[in-house]
């Protein structure tokens, strides 16, 4: 399974919405007064007043005032969509942020806008596009706005973000290699200055996401440490602890994830990976105490109830009970319910075998990788430690790297190499 728990969703993407939050609207409140009318000037100050004090649904109101009044020029249309836009991204209406920034495009059909304005308006929909994991067309946008020429030319800042956008999505997509070119490119701007140090560490996070990705540990340490110092500190605590695990440093990747969850104690998936760090140092109460809370807080998630199985079974031998509780309300027949019927009893190991590969052929989603692990985990509990480290070596080989699997299989494995003959 993903290394990120029942949520795939990338937090890099949304480090970068929260980055544009902070600082792309600081532009928008020369613009608002661009070419305006006599008419407007009580609306754009009104406008403006509420951008500073971050009344982004007043600001809307005003906004929708100036582009309904009927006296607007096109050109004065076509920058307060951009602006309605931006501000529609502040409060995460990201839908109506993409059709107002494409009406703005639509507008400025023959270039004749300000710059900062179609910059704006491809920025605001590049970060609309990310936040509704629509990344094709985040890239599409991003790369329009890096590849600007002449008056549409972006401002620096503008370039890094567009950089900084098309890295988090190219990650998004398994692009890792692409995303590490633009956010090198985005941090070799640093040195011109056209980088502050909120978004030089989202770029830093970013490209450390990546690494991992292409699973380049050590490199993602590099970064995600220099993010840390740099301020962005929860997110990269985080990856760089899987990073850690990864490498079969599992207190050091304990400690990261201790630190990021005390700046947020709710991250499911720092407690997962945290968890199944400590089952691999061998801390099997910690880590029954983690999957049992993981448990209770997602009831119906199949792999907390495994996990929380074989934890407490390695603690106390008590794991049936919880199991047989989610085996009654969930279905079984969805994969890894086979992995739950096999511990139970009800499937034999060559079922569970069978039954990923019939799951593989409708969508191939790691289900043999799996089956070598979890078969694997609990030859381990009967004794048969041949067996399970065959099946620990192949889940190493053949699960993608972005599962939690092949690190625990790696603990596993350099814990059974130090039995003795």
């Amino acid at each position: 399974m993903s290394s990120g728990g029942p949520s795939d969703y990338a937090d890099c993407v949304q480090g970068f919405i929260a980055h544009f939050r902070r600082a792309i609207l600081a532009g928008t409140l020369v613009v608002s007064q661009v070419h305006a009318a006599d008419i407007f000037v009580t609306e754009t100050k009104r406008t403006k007043d509420a951008m500073v004090a971050g009344k982004h649904d007043e600001a809307i109101k005003h906004l929708t005032r100036m582009i309904e009044s009927g006296e607007a020029s096109r050109l004065q249309l076509g920058a307060l969509f951009a602006i309605r836009c931006a501000e529609y991204v502040t409060i995460d209406e990201y839908h109506l942020a993409i059709e107002d920034c494409t009406e703005s495009l639509r507008l400025d059909d023959a270039g004749h806008f300000v710059p900062f304005q179609s910059s704006l308006a491809r920025l605001s929909r590049c970060t609309s596009y990310l936040a509704t994991q629509s990344y094709d067309q985040a890239i599409e946008d991003c790369t329009a706005l890096i590849e600007a020429k002449g008056v549409d030319l972006p401002t620096p800042i503008m370039r890094v973000k567009a950089l900084t956008g098309r890295c988090a999505s190219h990650a998004a997509l398994g692009a890792y290699e692409r995303a590490v070119e633009d956010c090198t490119m985005a941090i070799g701007l640093a040195g011109t200055g056209a980088i502050d140090t909120p978004l030089l560490a989202l770029t830093y996070s970013s490209r450390c996401e990546s690494y991992l990705g292409m699973a380049a540990f050590e490199s993602a340490i590099v970064d995600c440490t220099t993010a840390i110092h740099l301020g962005e500190q929860q997110f990269s605590f985080g990856e760089r602890g899987w990073a850690h695990f990864s490498l079969g440093q599992l207190d050091a990747a304990i400690a990261d994830f201790d630190r990021a969850l005390a700046i947020d104690p709710n991250d499911e998936t720092t407690h997962f990976r945290r968890a199944v760090a400590a089952y691999g140092a061998d801390r099997f109460d910690d880590a029954s105490l983690e999957f049992s809370w993981l448990g209770d807080v997602n009831v119906s998630y199949a792999y907390y109830a495994i996990w929380r199985f074989l934890a407490q079974e390695r603690s106390h031998g008590s794991g049936d009970r919880h199991l047989a509780t989610f085996a009654t309300s969930n279905d079984l027949n969805k994969w890894p319910g086979a992995v739950i019927a096999y511990y139970l009893g009800r499937l034999t190991s060559s079922d569970v075998f069978a039954l990923a590969k019939e799951a593989e052929s409708e969508h191939d989603d790691g289900q043999s990788c799996e089956a070598n692990f979890y078969v694997g985990q609990f030859k381990l509990l009967a004794g048969e430690t041949s067996a399970a480290m065959a099946m620990f070596e192949t889940a190493d080989n053949i699960c993608p790297p972005n599962f939690i699997e092949p690190p625990a299989a790696r603990a596993e494995i350099r814990k059974l190499n130090e039995l003795p003959e």
